[in-house]
C-alpha cells in the first residue's frame, strides 16, 4: 500500500498543473493515469512523414488566455495568431451566407437583452421563429453544436452569451499542445511527483482526512487528500464499464450534479494530401471551410499551402456516428470534401497520403470531448467545486466557471484553483 499526502486521478492539463504546484510546494504527490500516456484530451502525434504535428485533441488557444500563455512562455513554446476567415464552399465556389450576415447582429442584440436564462431551442422559438430567420436558425444551431459541442435542448443561453460576446484572437501552438503537456510532466518529475500510467481506478473509499484508491489490477494507493479530474462522461457511468468508479461512501449530491452537466461529443479527422489543391479555390487568409454534409467543418494550416486538412464534427451529430468504423468516417469525410471542392470521391482519394481519426466519444477514459454549461450547469459546478470534507476535490475543464469553457485554459485554471485551495488550507 503506497501512501502519499495527495493523490490525483488523471494526468491531463488540470491534473498535471495541480501536481506541479503541489509537489513544488513540498507535498508528496502521486498521479494515477488510466491511459498509456499523459495529456488527457490533448493528443498530438509527431509523424515524420507529416509536415505539421497531428493534433487529435485540443489544438487552439481561444483568446489571450493568461494561464495558458504564461505556461507556454515558461516552457519556451511559441504560438501563432490564426486567420479566422471562414467560407462556405459548394463545388469549389464560395457561397455567401446572407441570412447570417443580415441577422447575426439582431440575434446578438436580443441575446444581450435576455433577462432570464433558457435553452438555445427555447430562445430561437421565442425570438426568431419567423420564416425569414430560417437561415439564421440553422447557422446558430450549427455553431452551437459544432463549436461548443452543445446540445441545443439543454445548453444555457447565458453561457453562450458570455462566450460569443468575448470572441478574441485565436492562436495555434506551433509545436502542438503536447509539448506543453511534456513540459508539465517533466516539471512534476523534477519536483518529486510520481506520474503512474495504466492505473485504472475502480473504487474510491474515503473518510475525512483519508482516501483509499483501488485500481483494476488490485493495487491500492492511500492519501490524505484526493483530486479527481475524471471527465463527466466517465464519472456518469456506474455499470462496471471501463473507467467507471464507485465511491464508498457514495456522493449522491455530486453524482446528480454530474448528470446535469453538459459534456459534448467530438470526432476529429486529419488528412494529409499530396498537394494543397485548394489554393486555387480559396484566398491565403482562409482558415475554415464549411459544408452542409455530415462532416461540417474543416480547417487549414498556415500557410494554407500545407497539404493537411482537419475535419471536425461535434455535439449530438457526432454522437450519431459513434458506431461508425474509421473507414465509414473516412467515407463521410470524402463525401464532405467532394461537396466542398467539387471533386469526386475517387479523385480525392487519389490525393490522400495518410489520415488519422479519433472519436473522443468512444474513448473509455474520456467518453466525450469537452464540457458546455446547461441550464442547471452553474449549480452543478458550484456543488462539485465545493470540497468534500476537505478530502475530495473535483477539477478539470468541465468544473471551470467563466467565458473560456471547454478549453485547455479552463482545465489549467481549474487545476490551479484546486491546488491553491489545498495549499491555503
Amino acid at each position: 500500500m503506497a501512501h502519499s499526502q495527495i493523490l490525483i486521478i488523471g494526468a491531463g492539463a488540470a491534473g498535471l498543473l495541480a501536481a506541479r504546484l503541489l509537489s513544488s510546494a513540498g507535498k508528496k504527490v502521486v498521479v494515477l493515469e488510466a491511459g498509456a500516456r499523459v495529456g488527457g484530451r490533448v493528443l498530438d502525434i509527431n509523424d515524420p512523414e507529416w509536415p505539421v504535428p497531428i493534433s487529435l485533441g485540443a489544438e487552439f488557444i481561444h483568446g489571450d488566455l493568461p494561464v495558458t500563455i504564461d505556461l507556454l512562455k515558461e516552457a519556451g513554446l511559441t504560438y501563432t495568431q490564426m486567420d479566422q476567415k471562414g467560407v462556405k464552399l459548394i463545388g469549389g465556389v464560395e457561397v455567401n451566407d446572407l441570412d447570417r450576415k443580415n441577422y447575426w447582429d439582431e440575434f446578438m442584440k436580443e441575446l444581450n437583452l435576455l433577462k432570464s436564462d433558457q435553452t438555445l431551442i427555447d430562445f430561437l422559438e421565442n425570438y426568431f421563429d419567423d420564416d425569414k430567420y430560417i437561415g439564421l436558425r440553422g447557422e446558430v444551431l450549427r455553431f452551437a453544436q459544432g463549436y461548443d459541442a452543445a446540445d441545443p435542448y439543454t445548453v444555457s443561453m447565458f453561457s453562450l452569451r458570455d462566450e460569443w460576446s468575448k470572441e478574441g484572437p485565436q492562436y495555434r501552438v506551433d509545436a502542438g499542445y503536447g509539448k506543453l503537456i511534456d513540459f508539465l510532466a517533466a516539471q512534476c518529475e523534477e519536483a518529486g511527483c510520481s506520474v503512474l500510467l495504466h492505473k485504472v481506478v475502480t473504487h474510491i473509499r474515503w473518510n475525512k482526512g483519508f482516501v483509499e484508491v483501488l485500481t483494476s489490477n488490485r493495487e491500492c494507493y492511500t492519501a490524505n487528500k484526493l483530486i479527481i479530474t475524471i471527465p463527466p462522461g466517465v464519472l456518469r457511468i456506474k455499470d462496471g464499464r471501463a473507467g467507471s468508479v464507485l465511491f464508498n461512501p457514495p456522493l449522491p449530491l455530486r453524482s446528480n450534479a454530474v448528470k446535469l452537466m453538459g459534456f459534448g461529443e467530438v470526432i476529429k479527422i486529419v488528412i494529409r494530401f499530396k498537394s494543397a489543391f485548394w489554393t486555387s479555390m480559396v484566398s491565403p487568409d482562409t482558415c475554415f471551410l464549411f459544408s452542409d454534409k455530415t462532416i461540417p467543418t474543416w480547417w487549414l494550416h498556415e500557410p494554407y499551402t500545407v497539404p493537411v486538412l482537419n475535419g471536425w464534427i461535434a455535439g449530438p451529430k457526432a454522437e450519431a456516428l459513434n458506431d461508425y468504423t474509421d473507414k465509414q468516417l473516412m467515407d463521410e469525410a470524402l463525401n464532405s470534401l467532394s461537396s466542398v471542392f467539387g471533386m469526386s470521391n475517387e479523385s480525392l482519394l487519389e490525393q490522400v497520403e495518410g489520415y488519422y481519426i479519433f472519436n473522443w466519444n468512444t474513448n473509455p477514459f474520456s467518453r466525450g470531448g469537452y464540457g458546455f454549461t446547461t441550464l442547471l450547469g452553474a449549480e452543478s459546478k458550484a456543488i462539485l467545486k465545493e470540497p468534500v470534507e476537505e478530502t475530495l476535490y473535483f477539477a478539470g475543464e468541465s468544473m471551470y466557471e467563466g467565458p473560456h469553457g471547454g478549453t485547455v485554459e479552463a482545465a489549467l485554471v481549474s487545476g490551479k484553483q484546486v491546488a491553491e485551495a489545498i495549499l491555503k488550507n
